[in-house]
């Protein structure tokens, strides 16, 4: 139960508890609750797929992850990405969770100062005759109030101290989100870009293939009716032009989602968005190797989750303070009349001024059941701290990785695509020349038209790799000579 009391009846408290609240003063101070120390957590000396060769890259002043995607080179991804930061709703969002935090800053700061307040009043009212001296006075009358009241609450026990620190660590950690998402965002719409690009290359290289089977069902047919070749060579070619006419409307299917996917990205319905069709195929830019360490500094999400066990230790400063009294220090003031025409004169006035303190004197143990829950609280963000910082080191060592063996992969592909193709010829030209069967021309089709298409997607892979190895490492970054 709690009890508010005048400075002048204070002697009503029980005296051991103004003993032990006054030896907690002296011994704890104003401060309450434990100090805030960042998590530790042992950390790798070096990545583990990290490709000796590239630049090492030192972290910017800034923390706010800006244009990596100029890195590419591509002017349309970058008119896409800053196009992405006007229109895309998920950033919106974010900023205004974190404008909300920012207010609740305001909100609880305003607790330091004194609050006013007026009050005008007119009723009428009626007491009851059983309860007077006289009948007159219980005839009905009219009350007329105004009046002005004041009330102050001394953070003498960092109350609203810790009530601050908690919002503050609160919208920090907001502000960590919306550089996450924008992020994210940011390094979806890239993905998303290289993957239709990468279509309109598969497009471009299907047309290729279907032109050269077209041509090829052509020669068969004439062969057949010359009587060289069987109706199952007719068969063959037909079925081959048909199953990549197959595979070409499969990849329109997948360049229509992509289409539509960047399309939300950038806050328009899907029928208001065409990306242009390119040529131009992507190439894979300069990329830095990053230092473990630094990971902790530019993360916008490994930021939050600290933001977030900064909080939940304020949290716990904030429950402490539940076990001292709160100072208030209120008055109030005005003029108060059973006539209209006196109510501001001097005999109309009252007032009153006095400091007012609350103290607990029992809760049945609920004081300290907030405390353990806080602290339970804070336990479990530093593990999600810890585990945000260990993921984000799976999430660098993986596209690592990627981007190393993919790359060899890539380069291993377009050169068996390459020879494929140079087989493909040779074998055609004999089969025109009646030198082999189409069986013959039907698997070198298969194999060449395989090839391409494989290193096509291993392309994909490896610029997704990119921008998702960009996005683990937190963005943009500048790197040593």
């Amino acid at each position: 139960m709690t009890r508010r009391i005048s400075l002048s009846t204070i002697s009503i408290i029980p005296l051991k508890s103004v003993l032990i609240s006054t030896l907690m003063i002296f011994s704890n101070g104003c401060d309450q609750g434990p100090d805030y120390e960042k998590p530790t957590l042992e950390l790798p000396l070096a990545f583990k797929h990290q490709n000796t060769d590239w630049k090492k890259a030192t972290i910017q002043s800034s923390i706010q992850p800006d244009s990596w995607w100029q890195i590419f080179d591509d002017p349309t991804l970058n008119q896409l990405e800053r196009e992405l930061q006007q229109s895309n709703y998920s950033i919106k969002a974010a900023e205004y969770a974190y404008k909300a935090s920012i207010s609740l800053v305001k909100q609880k700061s305003a607790s330091y100062y004194p609050t006013l307040s007026a009050t005008s009043s007119v009723s009428r009212q009626q007491t009851s005759s059983s309860s007077t001296q006289t009948s007159a006075s219980s005839k009905p009358s009219n009350i007329y109030n105004m009046g002005l009241s004041a009330s102050w609450e001394i953070d003498l026990f960092d109350r609203i101290g810790k009530s601050v620190d908690v919002a503050v660590a609160s919208a920090e950690a907001e502000r960590a989100n919306l550089d996450a998402i924008r992020l994210a965002q940011q390094a979806l719409l890239a993905q998303y870009y290289f993957q239709l690009k990468i279509t309109d290359l598969k497009e471009a290289a299907l047309s290729n293939q279907k032109s050269d089977y077209e041509e090829l069902l052509k020669i068969t047919s004439n062969k057949y009716d010359s009587g060289i070749v069987g109706q199952q060579d007719i068969l063959q070619a037909q079925q081959q032009l048909e199953t990549l006419k197959a595979q070409y409307d499969d990849n329109t299917l997948s360049r229509a989602q992509l289409e539509n996917a960047m399309a939300t990205l950038l806050g328009k319905a899907p029928s208001a968005f065409n990306q242009s069709k390119t040529s131009r195929t992507p190439q894979l830019p300069h990329l830095p190797f990053q230092i473990p360490s630094a990971l902790l500094e530019r993360r916008p999400d490994i930021r939050q989750a600290e933001r977030l066990v900064a909080e939940a230790n304020a949290q716990i400063g904030l429950e402490y303070t539940a076990y001292f009294p709160s100072l208030t220090l209120s008055g109030e003031g005005g003029f108060q009349s059973r006539q209209f025409f006196d109510w501001f004169t001097i005999p109309s006035r009252f007032w009153s001024l006095g400091p007012t303190l609350a103290y607990t004197l029992f809760d049945g143990g609920a004081r300290d059941a907030a405390i353990e829950g806080a602290t339970f609280s804070y336990e479990q963000t530093v593990s999600n701290y810890k585990n945000t910082v260990l993921t984000a080191f799976q999430e660098v060592e993986n596209y690592l990785a990627e981007l190393r063996y993919l790359k060899s992969e890539l380069e291993l592909q377009q050169q068996a695509a390459l020879h494929a193709r140079q087989a493909l010829t040779i074998i055609t030209n004999q089969y025109k020349a009646g030198i082999n069967s189409y069986s013959d021309v039907l698997i070198a089709q298969t194999a060449a038209s395989s090839s391409e298409l494989q290193s096509l997607d291993t392309l994909s892979r490896l610029l997704v790799a990119a921008v998702n190895y960009v996005k683990a490492i937190g963005g943009s970054w500048t790197t040593k000579d």
